[in-house]
């Protein structure tokens, strides 16, 4: 399917222009995305909601994040880039505000999911937009930094929640969360210039495009490649999906306030931004596989140790929780960069988004297998000791995909 310009494009896009929409887009994708975590402990007191309740609620924004991520990015190229992302911007906005007046879980998940769609279907793009701006000796580096935006905007939520819980309630975080989103639609409409099909294009040819596409990522000799790196990333963002969502419930269970448990829980995302930077720096140097091995290799050691410094609190656990999100939500920085190095020009934007939307889909996973474990009476230190399993098994996958890449030319 061919595409053409929108003669009313808003002018010429520039490199800088892209990647700082894409890196704010991606910032409030982190903290709306993020925001129910921090907010968790007092929505179950008002709310009367019970471990597992929560535990479909965050799995909800996270399927919404899936479908939004694979679906509407495929779409986005047949009905207009700017068009789709502004959509979603609007449903993201619209939907967290209303998760601010929903009055019990089931309504709760709802708006999570729809909110989520939105997120998702506007975050797809952000790497293929930075990468095609940028030369292939900076790329990976600079769609690194600019992921490093959803770190940071989980970061933000978290000191947002601690100190304005107190004094306006949980409900203002999300009016806060979905404001930023529905403000964006309009640098949204200025920055990007849209792409649409040509006139006659048909919806069969949409789906031949998207089976040839998908059948592409497999063909030449990357399958192996390719079925390791969705699974590893599969697998470590089931451990991610449980710590971002039952983060500070598990502080708040070892005999922290609701406000500590947010600023703790604030040190695991500042620790995320950290790693995304560091990784942005290294990746050049030793390519996005072999960094993102060792990091989330290290990362299934420290969630280890942080079961058995939950309890004591002190110092230990919150250089721990710094160091945890540094390893793990730092690492899956990597992952578009990865997908670039292996996916063919051609496949860019279906390799990046595909992947991405692997990931989300193990963040579905995450909090269910959490709250069922904690719920089925193993201790805080016995479940963590099975998620950082994950995390190693994960480094082991992502290092046979680095093996089995087909392409010698395409080494780190």
């Amino acid at each position: 399917m061919r595409y053409v310009e929108n003669v009313e494009s808003d002018g010429k896009t520039t490199v800088f222009s892209v990647v700082v929409l894409c890196f704010f887009i991606a910032l409030i994708d982190g903290f709306d995305s993020h925001s129910l975590s921090y907010v968790a402990p007092a929505m179950r007191q008002d709310l009367g909601l019970d471990l597992e309740q929560f535990g479909t609620v965050f799995s909800a924004g996270y399927a919404g994040n899936f479908i939004g991520t694979l679906a509407i990015g495929f779409a986005a190229d047949r009905y207009g880039r700017r068009r789709l992302l502004v959509l979603c911007l609007a449903l993201m906005g619209i939907f967290t505000l209303a998760c601010a007046v929903a009055p019990d879980a089931t309504t709760l998940a709802i708006f999570r999911f729809l909110g989520g769609l939105g997120m998702g279907g506007a975050f797809a793009p952000l790497g293929v937009l930075v990468a095609d701006h940028t030369s292939a000796r900076v790329r990976s580096a600079l769609v690194v930094l600019m992921y490093s935006g959803i770190p940071l905007g989980a970061a933000v939520g978290g000191g947002a929640s601690g100190l304005l819980m107190a004094s306006y309630g949980w409900h203002f975080i999300f009016i806060i969360g979905g404001t930023i989103a529905l403000l964006l639609v309009v640098p949204a409409l200025l920055v990007t210039k849209e792409r649409v099909p040509e006139v006659g294009a048909s919806h069969d040819d949409l789906r031949l495009s998207f089976v040839g596409a998908v059948k592409g990522l497999l063909a030449g000799g990357r399958a192996p490649s390719v079925v390791a790196l969705w699974t590893g990333v599969f697998v470590s963002y089931i451990l991610t999906g449980f710590l971002v969502s039952f983060m500070p419930t598990l502080i708040h269970f070892g005999g922290y306030s609701v406000s500590q448990s947010a600023y703790a829980a604030t040190l695991y995302q500042l620790g995320a931004v950290c790693g995304s930077f560091v990784i942005s720096l290294v990746v050049g140097r030793f390519g996005p596989f072999r960094t993102v091995i060792a990091w989330f290799a290290l990362g299934g050691l420290l969630v280890f140790m942080l079961g058995f410094t939950l309890g004591g609190g002190g110092a230990a656990l919150f250089i721990i929780l710094f160091a945890v999100g540094a390893c793990l939500t730092g690492g899956h920085g990597g992952s578009p960069a990865m997908a670039l190095q292996l996916f063919p020009e051609r496949l860019r934007g279906t390799g990046i988004g595909t992947t991405l939307a692997v990931v989300r889909s193990g963040s579905i996973l995450g909090p269910i297998i959490g709250a069922a474990l904690l719920a089925a009476g193993l201790t805080v230190q016995l479940t963590l000791a099975v998620f950082a399993v994950l995390s190693l098994v994960s480094a082991a996958l992502v290092f046979v995909a680095l093996m089995k890449r087909p392409d010698p030319s395409l080494a780190d």
